[in-house]
């Protein structure tokens, strides 16, 4: 099974502590309604294995985008904050499609993000 960029976007969601479910939350976008709209595009990848053998180039392109996100801010990780960000920089339909459809813009994710730190979130930034 390859991992498509609905499935990086749809693990986010489905975790309630991550940053980059925070980012959503504060643009006014909750995980159920993602993930609603994420079901069907991701049901066209899904397979029985619920293992992955490989990421698909989309998903590496919006993890190299992650990288340069985190690698702007000197953040020492690249956490999911940078990939929901990540979302808004490329072109990856259904993923990013989906993103944008819910409001979700790299300006409102950017003000949760300074949101999320003034949180005192993460911990351990240097």
């Amino acid at each position: 099974m390859e991992v498509s960029t609905e499935h990086l976007l749809m693990a986010i969601a489905r975790d309630p502590a991550s940053a980059g479910v925070f980012l959503l939350d504060q643009s006014g976008i909750t995980p159920e309604k993602l993930l609603k709209q994420l079901n069907g595009a991701a049901a066209a990848h899904a397979a029985t294995d619920l293992r992955a053998d490989r990421l698909s180039s989309a998903v590496m392109q919006v993890l190299k985008v992650a990288t340069a996100e985190a690698d702007r801010r000197s953040d020492i990780h690249v956490g999911t904050e940078h990939v929901a960000l990540a979302f808004t920089l490329t072109n990856n339909p259904p993923a990013a499609a989906a993103l944008k459809s819910l409001g979700f813009m790299h300006e409102r994710g950017e003000a949760a993000l300074r949101e999320w730190h003034r949180r005192g979130q993460p911990r351990g930034r240097d």
